[in-house]
C-alpha cells in the first residue's frame, strides 16, 4: 500500500513537471504531392544515367590549384504529356564521393589514380555548383508537351595542386525536382 502511493506520487509529479514546460515556437510544415512526372533522358544513352567522356589532358594543364581542363558538355531532355512547371537537378553528395569543402567530384578511380585533380560540374551558364549543397543548381522552365525541355550542363577537371597522371574516375547521384 505504502509503495503504490509512493508510485502514485512519483507519477503525479512527473505529469506535473512535463506539464509545466512551455513551447517556445512552432514549426509549421508546408509541402506538396504532384502528379507531374517527366520522362529523364540523357543525351548520352537515352535512359535517366549518363556517361560523361572526360577528354584526355596533359597534367601541365593542371599545374596548380585552381587550374581547369577538359570541359564538356553534357545534358537531359525531360518530356511528357504531365510534364510541367520548373525542374531542377539536384546533386546527392551524400551517396556521391563530393569534396565537401571544395563541394566538387572526387577521384575514385582505384588503379593508379591521378592524383591533385576533382571534377566540378557546371550550370549551363558556366557557374559552378557546390554539389556539397546543390545550391547554385540551375532552375529550367518547362516546354509543355509534346516538346522536350533540355537541362545542359558541363562537367570539367579541377586541380587542388600539382596533377599527377593516371585515370580520373567518378559518379554523382541526381534527383529531379519539380515546381
Amino acid at each position: 500500500m505504502k509503495l503504490s502511493a509512493i508510485a502514485a506520487s512519483v507519477a503525479l509529479l512527473a505529469l506535473g513537471t512535463s506539464s509545466a514546460m512551455a513551447a517556445d515556437g512552432t514549426i509549421t510544415i508546408d509541402g506538396a504531392i504532384t502528379t507531374t512526372t517527366c520522362v529523364i533522358e540523357s543525351g548520352s544513352s537515352g535512359t535517366p544515367d549518363a556517361t560523361v567522356k572526360l577528354p584526355t589532358v596533359s597534367n601541365a594543364s593542371l599545374a596548380a590549384s585552381g587550374d581547369t581542363a577538359g570541359e564538356v558538355n553534357f545534358f537531359f531532355n525531360l518530356s511528357g504529356p504531365s510534364c510541367a512547371g520548373t525542374a531542377k537537378m539536384h546533386f546527392e553528395s551524400a551517396s556521391s564521393p563530393v569534396n565537401l569543402v571544395t563541394g566538387r567530384l572526387t577521384n575514385e578511380a582505384a588503379t593508379n589514380p591521378a592524383t591533385n585533380v576533382e571534377v566540378a560540374i557546371l550550370n549551363a551558364d558556366g557557374s559552378k555548383i557546390d554539389l556539397a549543397t546543390s545550391s547554385n543548381s540551375q532552375a529550367v522552365p518547362i516546354v509543355a508537351a509534346p516538346g522536350k525541355t533540355r537541362l545542359d550542363y558541363f562537367a570539367r577537371y579541377e586541380a587542388t595542386g600539382a596533377a599527377t597522371a593516371g585515370p580520373v574516375e567518378t559518379h554523382v547521384d541526381y534527383t529531379m525536382s519539380y515546381n
